[in-house]
């Protein structure tokens, strides 16, 4: 489980049925966390 934690895909997918279920502001939850992943990543890969 932690290695899916890591890999981002957990989040995608919570992303993804936050997306499908939650209406507008689901969409729009979803499409700031995925920002917030890849910010996430680039700084952390960047150091």
């Amino acid at each position: 489980m932690e290695e899916t934690a890591e890999g981002t895909k957990l989040w995608c997918g919570a992303a993804a049925v936050m997306a499908w279920l939650g209406g507008w502001r689901g969409r729009k939850a979803a499409a700031a966390g995925l920002a917030a992943v890849a910010v996430a990543q680039l700084v952390s890969n960047g150091v």
